[in-house]
């Protein structure tokens, strides 16, 4: 059996992600919102949410996808319904990461959801690592998929001593890091900035440091991209990391901690790209700017990685991924 537009998918999404809307596309899902709606009450209404809205998905649903942690439980529920069904998780978020932090109770409820599940489909390597060992056997990849033709056709300017970084401004993604590189690069490249391209509760900050540009959420950030030369991701956790195949896509050289999901496509430029502390990042930087036959080089290969994650090269791993389930065993 193999997954065709017979086989009667929905998507439970919370955003969705552009990466995930694209997976659900791929298997003809129908797409149902799992957001919670109205008056927020912290915990309390995400843990209601879990019982609202299950007459939402058709009853002939076959294989219901889920986009992220946030719709274990009801997935979980619904697999409890339906056993005869199949139950599927989308891996890059961070909700399995703060499962290990929780504490064993919590833990114990979240792993025995996660056992409903028929199929775990990470984004990266690091995504994987998040699912509970005795269910790695359900694991089966797909990557993150960037809008390619966006952003190839931009060409950066590598003689910028500008850094920069897409995303939100919270504290899981390490701006804090970006700031100690941005003023240990000063020290010899003064003109050294920081632009920050995305919103926060960390924005007003950030505003307040010297050399730091925020120029706040936009739809379009690879006119933000072309006027830097170095891309920043040092997030504490940061499975997916579209962001940086887009700006490797335009070209930039990408500087990330080995937290970041896509550290080993980085790595196939060059291994010391990928850092583990601002001192190193720094230091790997100033030889990057100073050797502009590597810089260009580097760009190159950057560019040449990045445009592998096309649509529709995501869309065939993810269909694979969902056909493991109906072969025979």
């Amino acid at each position: 059996m193999t997954v065709t537009k017979k086989i009667k998918t929905a998507f439970l999404y919370t955003g969705p992600h552009h990466g995930h809307r694209t997976f659900a596309e791929s298997v003809n899902a129908v797409f149902i919102s799992d957001k919670v709606e109205g008056f927020i009450i912290p915990n309390v209404s995400r843990f209601l949410q879990t019982f609202r809205g299950l007459g939402k998905i058709p009853k002939d649903t076959e294989v219901l996808i889920c986009e992220g942690g946030s719709s274990i439980f009801k997935g979980a529920l619904w697999k409890t319904l339906n056993p005869k069904k199949k139950l599927v998780l989308i891996v890059d978020e961070p909700k399995l990461y703060y499962v290990q932090k929780m504490n064993s109770l919590k833990k114990r409820l979240y792993y025995s959801a996660l056992e409903k599940f028929d199929l775990f489909v990470p984004t990266t390597d690091f995504a994987q690592s998040f699912v509970p060992k005795h269910l790695q056997k359900k694991c089966v990849q797909a990557p993150m998929s960037i809008e390619v033709s966006r952003f190839e056709r931009i060409k950066p300017n590598l003689a910028s001593k500008n850094l920069a970084y897409v995303g939100g401004l919270i504290p899981l993604k390490g701006l804090d890091h970006m700031v100690d590189i941005m003023n240990g690069l000063k020290k010899e490249f003064p003109e050294t900035k920081l632009v920050l391209v995305g919103d926060g509760p960390l924005r007003q900050k950030m505003e307040g440091i010297e050399g730091v540009e925020c120029k706040g959420f936009s739809k379009e950030p690879e006119e933000f991209l072309k006027n830097a030369s170095i891309y920043l991701q040092l997030s504490e956790y940061d499975a997916a990391g579209a962001a940086v195949l887009e700006a490797m896509t335009a070209g930039l050289i990408p500087i990330v901690y080995p937290t970041v999901g896509v550290c080993t496509e980085v790595a196939k430029i060059d291994e010391k790209l990928v850092v583990k502390s601002p001192e190193e990042a720094v230091q790997k930087i100033i030889k990057v700017w100073k050797d502009r036959k590597k810089l260009a080089a580097d760009s190159k290969s950057a560019k040449k990685i990045g445009k592998r994650f096309t649509k529709e090269y995501a869309k065939k791993l993810f269909r694979k991924a969902i056909q493991t389930m109906f072969k025979k065993k």
